[in-house]
């Protein structure tokens, strides 16, 4: 066992003069990973979904729960919000949207529901504009034109 123990801490010693050679080779490695971190709009681009909604009107519908409270943290308006969980919850639809002229319908992380929401709004409204963000999708729809 003590003849491992100075195997093993020759080895070690032999590592510092490699030392610089490895930071560089790490730096290089991450260097790559960096750029693209940086410059490709790789994350959900909820700032820019909330902008987009604060210059609108209408009322809102989601399609998660759990991004709802992202998109809250950079939401500043005052638009009606519905959150949607389930396929079930289209009964809560009709009275929440009544007397409004628009509404949007905002889809991220729906793998419960798919498109089962856009599939329904598609039936009953008319769509009016689809906007693509980064892993976000907002459908606008017209109420009154039915």
């Amino acid at each position: 066992l003590p003849l491992l123990y100075l195997f093993f801490s020759r080895k070690m010693f032999d590592l510092k003069k490699l030392f610089p050679v490895l930071l560089f080779l790490y730096l290089v490695i991450s260097s790559f990973v960096l750029v693209t971190y940086y410059t490709e709009d790789i994350k959900e681009q909820w700032r820019e979904t909330a902008s987009f909604i604060d210059h609108t009107d209408g009322i809102m519908l989601h399609t998660a729960s759990h991004t709802w409270w992202a998109f809250n943290y950079y939401y500043t308006g005052g638009l009606d919000q519905l959150r949607l969980h389930e396929t079930s919850d289209t009964i809560l639809i009709p009275p929440f949207i009544e007397g409004k002229d628009t509404v949007h319908l905002i889809l991220s992380h729906n793998y419960a529901t798919g498109e089962f929401f856009v599939k329904e709004m598609n039936k009953e409204y008319s769509l009016r504009n689809v906007e693509e963000f980064v892993d976000i999708t907002v459908y606008t729809y017209d109420t009154h034109n039915n």
